[in-house]
């Protein structure tokens, strides 16, 4: 057990786990991209993520396991992240929003597709909706919380107002989502902006842990 915990600790398992939330983004951006493509009739301006692995639809399975992927690879990069910040109090919530996000919105979504044009008229659309609904309030506490654990830690001097900043950005950009959700007005488009908001995020502070565990 000692042996285990050593290995999950060890520093080049660590620098993995920072590794991944460089490589996750760009991974998410280049398949949704492809996937995207590869669809007939796909529009991403007004088509959401999720419909890319929608029941029926081309590709689906392919969609959905990649979901499951990337959640489980920013489940590793949070665990990267919480040994990587300064262990106060409270230190844990924002890697453990990051885990909730992976296990709801990322896998929850390859695990129940959405019906259609995500209406959420059988139970698996139902159930995507909610658990989409958590992971994206777990997205907008994130950055809350890792903020303030950053506070009080000199290492990461300049990536708490970076982090405020994302913060904030990604509560409009939800707001912003909601609406044209509700609306039913580019819903693809402020959808991968309010994610690839996120997605720099992770990206930035993936590159300033894989430095703090390297030294």
């Amino acid at each position: 057990m000692k042996d285990m915990k050593k290995i999950i600790q060890s520093k080049k398992t660590l620098i993995l786990c920072a590794a991944l939330g460089i490589i996750v983004p760009v991974l998410d951006n280049i398949v949704f991209f492809i996937l995207g493509a590869i669809r007939p009739g796909y529009n991403p301006l007004t088509q959401t993520i999720s419909e890319l692995g929608e029941v029926g639809a081309p590709n689906s399975t392919i969609a959905s396991l990649y979901f499951i992927i990337s959640g489980i690879l920013l489940i590793l990069f949070s665990f990267g992240l919480y040994n990587g910040i300064n262990k106060g109090k409270g230190s844990w919530i924002g890697p453990l929003f990051l885990v909730l996000l992976g296990i709801f919105d990322f896998i929850g979504s390859g695990i129940f597709p959405c019906d259609p044009g995500c209406a959420g008229q059988t139970f698996t659309g139902k159930m995507h909706l909610i658990v989409s609904i958590i992971g994206m309030f777990a997205m907008i506490l994130a950055p809350f919380f890792i903020w303030r654990s950053l506070k009080e830690d000199e290492r990461w001097e300049g990536y708490q107002t970076f982090s405020l900043i994302i913060g904030i950005a990604i509560v409009v950009m939800a707001v912003i989502f909601i609406v044209a959700y509700s609306l039913a007005i580019l819903i693809g488009l402020f959808q991968r902006i309010l994610y690839g908001v996120f997605r720099v995020w992770i990206f930035v502070l993936a590159i300033n842990l894989l430095r703090i565990f390297r030294q």
